[in-house]
């Protein structure tokens, strides 16, 4: 027996606007996310939850607005599935062919961010539309590939951040910083000694 319908348009449609309301309700009191959205303005984000529903994520304005998948290629897709979930977290190994997050690198990881940072009820916004069984598997396989989301964006700058010191030398390592720290206060300290010498000196010749 099949636990999930197939992939339908009327499904599509009937979790459309309640996903957008909990999904701008969460915005809307999370700076952070607020912050992310504003990298995404004007992108299209894919959310493609195989054999459940296929919707588009368009960040404008400082909302998310939740519309059909559209004729354009989307600049990010999430790729995810119930028993795709099930297997990768049995494997160990969550951001891989069954769960996928695909499109330009800086749009993928500001979109990790941003569906990594957000936390909707997903299950209450959905069940009255949906029904109680699917709105609950909904939930969970959000809030599933929301936590991998956020641990992939984690290790994506993580590794920008190794880059930029090992390949560039833009950035230093936490080593280098604490030796310049280090001289930084030493030179304060040798600053306030002469200055402290100074006005005895001047104290001395009045």
């Amino acid at each position: 027996m099949r636990m999930f319908p197939a992939m339908m348009p009327e499904l599509a449609e009937l979790a459309r606007l309640p996903l957008e309301q909990a999904l701008n309700a969460t915005l809307a009191a999370d700076p952070a996310s607020q912050a992310s959205l504003r990298g995404l303005s004007g992108k299209r984000i894919r959310i493609d939850l195989k054999g459940l529903f296929s919707l588009d994520l368009l960040p404008m304005n400082g909302e998310l607005v939740v519309a059909g998948p559209g004729p354009d290629a989307p600049d990010a897709t999430l790729r995810a599935s119930p028993l795709g979930f099930l297997r990768a977290r049995m494997r160990g190994d969550l951001m891989g062919r069954d769960i996928e997050l695909i499109g330009d690198s800086h749009v993928t990881v500001r979109t990790a961010r941003l569906l990594g940072g957000l936390k909707p009820d997903i299950e209450m916004a959905l069940e009255p539309h949906v029904g109680m069984l699917l709105a609950h598997q909904v939930g969970r396989l959000w809030h599933g590939v929301s936590d991998e989301l956020r641990r992939f964006a984690d290790h994506r700058l993580r590794d920008n951040a190794d880059y930029l010191r090992d390949e560039t030398d833009l950035l230093p390592y936490r080593a280098e910083l604490d030796l310049w720290f280090d001289a930084v206060d030493r030179v304060r300290d040798g600053v306030e000694t002469l200055e402290a010498r100074v006005r005895r000196l001047t104290g001395g010749h009045r």
